[in-house]
């Protein structure tokens, strides 16, 4: 039996992840942050006037535990002065976290009303909702709109992988796989490809490795880029 070889290259493609946030009255904004940070994300309220007449509010919020671990609810660098005390209480086992603040003069201005600080434990690419299950003013007063929910993002950069002939075997991290494929990692992680030589297709052709686009040896190490934020 003869056999044909045929050389084949594989092409490696690395880009990176946007996140974008929005705002309307009570809002916690879209954020993105990396495996094992500690991250302070706001809960935020338009201009508020003593017309408004808030002396407290209560608020229940949802998240996935299985991305964020929450540590705590804190009042450092919000709009809540002296008068106003705060008080959390973070559930990692079912999600939730309840907080809720009271003070003796009416609350005033526009910006962060509490932050929500939690480690980032979920894996790249993965998201967790920040969800209001509940939002009230002095006990019964809803905010004048909706709140809006936001989303948390862990920070990723993509790594693609093709070959030409499309379908050839690879190893990436020590494991095989058939191109093409995408892999969600994170940025600025290391990672070693490499290439199964030679091939056979079922039939008398067998393939040779023959390149990377990047120039690399068949087997070699790659950084992912830093994430946009």
């Amino acid at each position: 039996m003869r056999f044909l070889v045929k050389g084949f290259f594989a092409i490696l493609m690395v880009v990176s992840s946007t996140v974008v946030s929005a705002q309307i009255r009570v809002t916690i904004p879209d954020t993105s942050a990396s495996v094992g940070e500690e991250i302070l994300i706001p809960v935020n309220t338009a201009e508020l006037t003593e017309s408004d007449q808030v002396m407290s509010f209560d608020v229940r919020l949802r998240f996935n535990p299985s991305v964020l671990r929450a540590i705590e609810v804190t009042s450092t660098g919000t709009i809540l002065t002296s008068s106003w005390s705060l008080m959390g209480n973070p559930d990692n086992s079912t999600g939730l976290i309840k907080f809720g603040a009271f003070g003796t003069s009416y609350l005033v201005g526009k910006g962060a009303i509490a932050y929500l600080k939690f480690e980032v434990i979920g894996n790249p690419g993965e998201t967790s909702p920040l969800d209001f299950e509940s939002f009230t003013y002095n006990s019964t007063d809803p905010p004048d709109e909706s709140p809006q929910n936001g989303t948390f993002t862990v920070n990723y950069s993509t790594i693609q992988i093709q070959t030409n002939p499309g379908g050839r075997q690879f190893n990436f991290d020590g494991s095989t796989y058939t191109a093409p494929q995408t892999f969600k990692v994170s940025p600025n992680s290391s990672h070693t490809v490499d290439v199964p030589d030679p091939q056979a297709d079922g039939s008398t052709k067998r393939y040779v490795w023959s390149s990377w686009s990047d120039g690399g040896a068949k087997s070699h190490s790659i950084t992912a880029p830093v994430s946009g934020r």
